[in-house]
């Protein structure tokens, strides 16, 4: 969750309001906090990334990151969690960084129902590691992080029970 009352880029709830186009067009030439908002909005609607660019000179490689979460969100909100495709999707969401929120408003749903989904489906992080001291002497210090963009966990947690 942004602290800005949007959660993320896309499948917000207040993302249902289009612009003008020439108002888009303007506020991507003006470098502001709502311009990566405006750029996904003009995206959204058909502009090119090609006139995004010359309006924003926000690199192409960026915009084409842009075009590939619109058309995730767009994936998900053509869809329904009784689609067989939709775990797929919810995969894919969830390692481009979509949050459980982010999906359910797109899937017009609610996000316990999606993370309920989630874990029923096997769509759950794994651990990774990375050696801080790149393999120079054995450390404990490695940095641990949870990710969607994994098959199998690095390391297993054991577990006493207690909760920290």
């Amino acid at each position: 969750m942004l602290d800005i009352g949007r959660l993320g880029l896309v499948c917000n709830s207040r993302d249902k309001d289009l612009e003008p186009v020439e108002a888009l067009k303007k506020a991507l030439k003006n470098p502001t906090d709502q311009r990566l908002f405006k750029i996904a909005a003009a995206l959204k609607i058909g502009l090119s990334s090609q006139e995004v660019y010359e309006l924003s000179g926000v690199d192409p490689w960026f915009l084409h990151k842009f075009e590939n979460i619109i058309a995730v969100e767009r994936n998900l909100r053509a869809l329904s969690l009784e689609n067989r495709r939709v775990n797929k999707v919810i995969r894919k969401a969830k390692r481009l960084g979509f949050s459980d929120s982010q999906i359910a408003i797109c899937l017009k749903t609610d996000e316990d129902i999606v993370r309920e989904f989630r874990r029923r489906y096997g769509v759950i992080p794994v651990i990774k590691q990375i050696d801080t001291l790149a393999a120079e002497w054995p450390t404990r210090t490695n940095y641990i992080y949870l990710t969607y963009g994994g098959k199998e966990d690095d390391l297993s947690l054991e577990s006493d029970g207690r909760k920290v």
